[in-house]
């Protein structure tokens, strides 16, 4: 079994509840995109857990994965996410819907954040420029997963 495939096999050991696209107004360079993409998931958390997030280690379960596009320029992420406990599947798309969309000034106009149709197809899709960037791909930064 090769590297993509192992990723999507563990990928695929956990149900998420949510996979997105993530793109920015203009074309940032990949540590400014890394920078966006930590913010964006601090206000997340934050919101969730406040200062527990910190204190606590307390995230929402997420896999970020960078994509770079045909230009190889054009930085973007793809996300699956699990809900915190206790928070419905829908309020917790359009939290993440409306914290990207306005509370970071970064973000592009085609992103989305949806339930997945497909567990198998999202977890493919988030490993689709493994051929291009390897496991530099997967994102350690902006990921969190809960090992309990």
């Amino acid at each position: 079994m090769n590297m993509k495939q192992e990723m999507v096999s563990w990928l695929r050991t956990t149900h998420w509840d949510v996979f997105g696209c993530l793109n920015f107004k203009r074309k940032p360079t990949e540590m400014d995109a890394q920078k966006i993409l930590a913010y964006f998931w601090n206000r997340v958390d934050r919101h969730y857990f406040g200062n527990a997030s910190h204190r606590k280690n307390l995230r929402v379960e997420r896999m970020c994965f960078l994509h770079t596009g045909k230009s190889n320029t054009n930085y973007h992420f793809h996300f699956v996410a699990n809900a915190p406990r206790l928070v419905n599947q829908d309020d917790f798309v359009n939290k993440l819907n409306r914290s990207w969309r306005y509370e970071v000034k970064e973000s592009g106009w085609f992103s989305y954040i949806k339930p997945p149709r497909s567990q198998q197809a999202v977890c493919n899709y988030l490993v689709r420029e493994f051929y291009k960037l390897g496991m530099d791909s997967f994102n350690t930064l902006g990921s969190y997963k809960n090992l309990n």
